[in-house]
C-alpha cells in the first residue's frame, strides 16, 4: 500500500513526500508556546509524515503538505495573506481549522478565513491513526480522480487532434463525394428519363407522345444538341423516321440513305457508329488519332433483331471525349432496345387479342373456358345468352347440368381430353330446350387458375327447326297441289248432289218420310263444301294485303268473338291491357288467326280454365329490327308431347270433329306475313301459341300487299 501510494503521488507530480519514510504529509502550523497547551499531537502514524512549523518560520513555498492543520485563531495576524500564498504553491491542499470552543465571533472569523473545514483534533493516538487513515483513503481516491483526469485530458487532446485530421479527410472525401453526387445526380436523371420512356411505350397506346418525351428531354438534359428515333418495320425491311427533335433534314436523310444500305448481316450489331462525310464509322476508325464527329448513331437491337437507331448530335474532337458517355450510350442501348422490342410485342399481343376476341365473339357458337377451380374464366356473348344463372361466379361450372344425352353417351365432358356429341339442353323450368351439338376439350394445367376446360356449344335448334320448316313446305306444297286438285274434282259433283237433293225436295214435298234424309243429304253436302273451301284456302291462300293497323284494337274484336264460345264452355277469358301496337298485317287475315287460336283454346280448356292473350314488344336480334309479339295462352291441359311434331300438318286434329286444317291455314298466313307460329308449353301446365309481327309506324311508308 505504502509503495503504490508514492507511486501515484510521483506521478502527480512529487509534492509533499518523502518516498524514504512516508506517503502522505501533514503539516501543523501553530504559533510559539500554543502548540503543546492546544493540540495533543499524534506520535507516528504509518504512511504519514507529520511535522509542526511555526507560522512566521514557515515558508509556503518550502513546504509540500497534503493536509494543513492550523491550530491557529482564524483571527491571527497575517494568516489569511499566508494561506493565499500557500494557495498559490500548492493549490489541492487541503486546509483544516483546527477547532475550539469559541464564540460567535470566532466562527465568523474561520468563515472569512476560506478554509477546506473545521477538524476536531483527536484526543488520543488511536482517534489519530483512525483520522489519518480515512484522510489517507481519501487523499488516494483524490489522487487516482487526478492522475484518471490527466490521462483524460491527454486522451482528450489526442482526440481533438484526430477530429481535425478526420475533419480535413472528410472535407477532402466531402469534395470527392460531391464530384460523384454530381456525376450519380446526372446519371440518375438519365436512368430516369429511360425509366420514363419504357413505362410510355409499354402503357401508352399513342406512341407520338411517349418519343417526344423521351427526344425533348434527352436534348433539355443530356446536352445534345439533337435527337432522332429511326425504326425497322417488323418484317425489318423498312427503315423510317419514328420521331425528331432539334435535327435537320439533310443529316436525317443522308443518314438514312447510309443505315439503308447496310447488309443485312450488319443489321443486327450492336457497335456505336458516328456517321463522317456520309460515311458511317465504326471500332478502330473512330479510335484513330485526329478522328472527331458531331453525329452518333446508336444501334438499338434485342435478341439479334435489330429494332431501331438513335441518332443525336453532339461534338466529339476525339475518342478520349467520346469515354465519357460511352458507359452511358451502352445503357441506353440496352434499355431503349428492350423497351421497343416489348413494346413491339405488347402491339403484337394486343392486335392478336383483339382478332381472337373479334372471332370468338363472332362465331355463332357458344365458347366458354373453364379453369382447375371450375370457374369459368371466359365466355362469348352467346355462351351467356346460352347458359345465363349458370355462369354465376359464386359456384363451379357443372357439365352435366341440364344437359341430355341424345347419343346414350353417359361419359362426363370434363374426365375426357376431347369429346363431340348431340344433347338437349333443358334451362330453367324445362320449357325452353335447345338442340347442341358439344364439343369439350381438356387441355393440361400447371396451376388451378389455368384453363382445363374448352366448350364449344353450337345450337342445332334453328338450324333443325329450319329443316323441318322446309321438309313440312316441301309436303304441305305436294299436299296443296293435290288438295287443290281434289278440291275441284269433288266440288262438280257435290254441287250435282245439292242440285239433285234440291230437286228432289220439291217432288217429295207430299211425303214426310224423305224430309229427314233430304235434310240430312243437304246437311252433309253443306259440311263437304266447307271442307272443300278449306282445302282450297289451303291450297290457295289469298295475299295479304298489308295496313298500318293497330294490333290491341284487332286482339279487342277477337276476345269480343270469343265472349259467347267461351262462356258456353265455361271459360274465363282474361281482360286484355297494354298500350296500342301499331303493325303491318291484313286486318282480316290476323282477325281470323287469333280468332282460330282462341277457339282451339276454348275448346281445348276445361270449365274453370282461363284464357287470355298477350301483346309486346320483343328486342330486336342481331341487329334487325324489334317484331312485336302475340301469346294466345291457356290454362288447359296442353298438346301431348307426342302430338307437337305434327301440330302444324294438314288433317292431322285431336278433336273428335274437325278437319285438322286450322292450325295449317293459320301458318299459312302467317307466312304469308314474312312469320310464323311456334308452339311452347307453359311451366305450370297449359299452352302458348306465339306470333311475331313487323311493327309500323306512321311515318314509315310501305308499299301495299308487300309480305
Amino acid at each position: 500500500m505504502q509503495s503504490r501510494a508514492i507511486t501515484d503521488t510521483q506521478e502527480a507530480g512529487g509534492e509533499n513526500l518523502d518516498t524514504s519514510t512516508a506517503a502522505w504529509n501533514l503539516v501543523i502550523l501553530a504559533e510559539r508556546g500554543e502548540m503543546g497547551c492546544r493540540l495533543a499531537l499524534p506520535g507516528a502514524v504509518p504512511g504519514w509524515k507529520i511535522e509542526t512549523r511555526e507560522l512566521t518560520a514557515a515558508d509556503p513555498a518550502a513546504l509540500k503538505p497534503d493536509i494543513l492543520l492550523l491550530a491557529l485563531s482564524p483571527d491571527t495576524t497575517d494568516l489569511g495573506a499566508w494561506l493565499t500564498r500557500l494557495r498559490l504553491f500548492h493549490p489541492r491542499c487541503q486546509v483544516l481549522l483546527a477547532e475550539a470552543e469559541q464564540g460567535v465571533e470566532w466562527y465568523r472569523a474561520a468563515i472569512g478565513l476560506g478554509v477546506d473545514g473545521l477538524l476536531a483534533p483527536p484526543a488520543s493516538e488511536e482517534g489519530w491513526s483512525a483520522y489519518l487513515g480515512e484522510a489517507a483513503e481519501a487523499l488516494s481516491a483524490d489522487l487516482e480522480q487526478s492522475r484518471f483526469l490527466g490521462r483524460l485530458e491527454h486522451s482528450n487532446e489526442s482526440l481533438e487532434q484526430s477530429r481535425r485530421h478526420l475533419a480535413e479527410m472528410l472535407l477532402k472525401s466531402y469534395e470527392n463525394l460531391g464530384r460523384v453526387h454530381r456525376q450519380l445526380t446526372q446519371r440518375l436523371g438519365q436512368l430516369s428519363i429511360l425509366y420514363q420512356l419504357g413505362r410510355d411505350l409499354s402503357q401508352e397506346a399513342n406512341w407520338d407522345r411517349a418519343l417526344k418525351h423521351f427526344l425533348s428531354t434527352c436534348v433539355d438534359t443530356l446536352e445534345f444538341d439533337g435527337v432522332a428515333l429511326m425504326l425497322w418495320s417488323f418484317d425489318t425491311q423498312r427503315l423510317a423516321l419514328r420521331a425528331k427533335h432539334g435535327l435537320s433534314g439533310d443529316s436525317l436523310e443522308g443518314a438514312l440513305r447510309s443505315l439503308r444500305e447496310l447488309p443485312a448481316e450488319r443489321r443486327g450489331g450492336t457497335e456505336i457508329l458516328a456517321l463522317v462525310s456520309g460515311q458511317l464509322l465504326a471500332g478502330d476508325q473512330l479510335q484513330s488519332p485526329g478522328a472527331s464527329w458531331e453525329l452518333s448513331i446508336l444501334p438499338l437491337v434485342h435478341g439479334g433483331e435489330a429494332q431501331g437507331y438513335l441518332l443525336y448530335r453532339k461534338t466529339y474532337a476525339n475518342y478520349a471525349a467520346f469515354g465519357g458517355d460511352f458507359h452511358f450510350l451502352k445503357t441506353v442501348q440496352t434499355i431503349l432496345g428492350e423497351e421497343l422490342a416489348n413494346a413491339k410485342a405488347v402491339h403484337r399481343l394486343k392486335r392478336l387479342g383483339e382478332f381472337n376476341r373479334t372471332v370468338l365473339e363472332s362465331v355463332p357458337a357458344a365458347v366458354l373456358t373453364v379453369d382447375g377451380r371450375g370457374r369459368v374464366s371466359y365466355r362469348n356473348p352467346q355462351a351467356a345468352q346460352l347458359f345465363e344463372e349458370r355462369l354465376r361466379e359464386e359456384r363451379p361450372f357443372a357439365f352435366d347440368e341440364g344437359f341430355h344425352l341424345i347419343d346414350g353417351d353417359e361419359s362426363r365432358p370434363e374426365e375426357r381430353d376431347w369429346l363431340q356429341r348431340e344433347c338437349v339442353l333443358r334451362r330453367g323450368d324445362g320449357a325452353d330446350e335447345r338442340r347442341l351439338l358439344l364439343s369439350t376439350a381438356r387441355l393440361p394445367v400447371r396451376h388451378e387458375t389455368d384453363v382445363r376446360h374448352v366448350m364449344i356449344c353450337e345450337d342445332l335448334t334453328e338450324h333443325q327447326r329450319l329443316e323441318s320448316e322446309l321438309r313440312r313446305a316441301e309436303r304441305l306444297s305436294s299436299l296443296g297441289q293435290l288438295s287443290a286438285g281434289m278440291a275441284h274434282e269433288i266440288r262438280n259433283p257435290l254441287a250435282g248432289i245439292a242440285m239433285t237433293a234440291q230437286v228432289l225436295r220439291g217432288k217429295l214435298a207430299e211425303r214426310d218420310d224423305a224430309a229427314p234424309y233430304l235434310d240430312r243429304i243437304q246437311d252433309e253436302t253443306q259440311r263437304l263444301e266447307r271442307i272443300v273451301r278449306s282445302l282450297l284456302d289451303f291450297s290457295r291462300p289469298a295475299p295479304p294485303r298489308l295496313e298500318a293497323l293497330d294490333l290491341r284494337e284487332i286482339a279487342q274484336r277477337a276476345l269480343a268473338d270469343l265472349v259467347g264460345p267461351a262462356e258456353a264452355a265455361g271459360v274465363e277469358v282474361e281482360e286484355l291491357t297494354g298500350e296500342p301496337l301499331p303493325v303491318w298485317a291484313d286486318r282480316d287475315q290476323i282477325q281470323q288467326v287469333l280468332l282460330n287460336l282462341l277457339l282451339n283454346a276454348v275448346q281445348a280448356c276445361a270449365p274453370g280454365d282461363r284464357v287470355g292473350l298477350r301483346l309486346a314488344r320483343s328486342a330486336a336480334v342481331g341487329g334487325g329490327e324489334g317484331r312485336v309479339r302475340v301469346t294466345v295462352q291457356d290454362s288447359g291441359p296442353g298438346v301431348p308431347e307426342a302430338a307437337r311434331a305434327q301440330l302444324f300438318d294438314p288433317f292431322y286434329t285431336t278433336k273428335a270433329e274437325g278437319t285438322g286444317l286450322g292450325l295449317s291455314i293459320c301458318q299459312k298466313i302467317m307466312a304469308e306475313h314474312g312469320s310464323q307460329i311456334r308452339y311452347r308449353p307453359c311451366a305450370g301446365g297449359g299452352s302458348e301459341f306465339i306470333l311475331d309481327l313487323a311493327p309500323a309506324s306512321p311515318t314509315d311508308p310501305r308499299e301495299e300487299n308487300r309480305p
